[in-house]
């Protein structure tokens, strides 16, 4: 967010997408997506950055080769070491999430479009300075919430986890009221997937007026 972090405008309209776990954010995310927005998922290069030999290879160096099947890393493994130990966990953020905002930051280069762009970024907030360091500024934030035990009932539906897994897992993250503060949009998701998507096209019809503003700026600055 502008005021509150101090970033500064780019060429591009950037918003973030984040949230507590499992409060629907890829719902969301692909929600936007078929309104013909442009969405970078974070995930989705985390995934394929995985893959990467020589990135096995630090991590398995930095939290151990249990987490390794075969020639590959087990996400279950891994998700239950970082879960469990939060010095692994941020081990695993210092490895990662340079190469994730890195990746993303080429994604917007290349990506030609007059309409603005939203990041799915689960670990936002553990990540603000790192973005703005490796230039990427964003001029919204948007955040995606629910209550605790619809998190904790999709959590373990989607991840075939214990409720004590489920509960560990919200835990790790920012508090929702955290969240809420720091973010510019706030949209509740307990309701339906009708209701939820209704709560998006409002939210994106009132950022068209916004982002028309910010783009006539900008021509009265060229």
């Amino acid at each position: 967010m502008l005021e509150k972090t101090g970033m500064k405008q780019s060429s591009k309209y950037l918003i973030a997408l984040t949230g507590v776990i499992s409060s629907g954010k890829s719902i969301c995310a692909k929600f936007i997506e078929e309104n013909s927005y442009k969405v970078i998922y974070y995930d989705e290069i985390n995934r394929e950055l995985l893959k990467q030999k020589q990135i096995i290879e630090e991590i398995v160096q930095k939290l151990g080769d249990e987490i390794i099947e075969g020639s590959k890393i087990n996400k279950k493994l891994l998700a239950k070491t970082i879960f469990s130990d939060k010095t692994k966990r941020n081990i695993l953020t210092d490895i990662m999430h340079p190469k994730i905002i890195k990746e993303a930051y080429k994604i917007i280069k290349e990506t030609d479009t007059d309409r603005p762009i939203f990041l799915e970024i689960p670990l936002l907030f553990q990540t603000l300075r790192l973005h703005e360091s490796l230039n990427i500024r964003f001029n919204e934030i948007w955040a995606i919430s629910s209550n605790k035990e619809n998190r904790i009932e999709r959590l373990m539906k989607r991840d075939n986890i214990s409720k004590n897994e489920a509960i560990l897992r919200i835990e790790s993250n920012f508090s929702d009221d955290y969240i809420k503060r720091n973010s510019d949009i706030y949209i509740i998701n307990d309701k339906t997937i009708e209701e939820l998507k209704k709560s998006i096209i409002y939210e994106l019809n009132r950022l068209e007026k916004r982002y028309s503003y910010f783009v006539q700026r900008h021509k009265e600055a060229d």
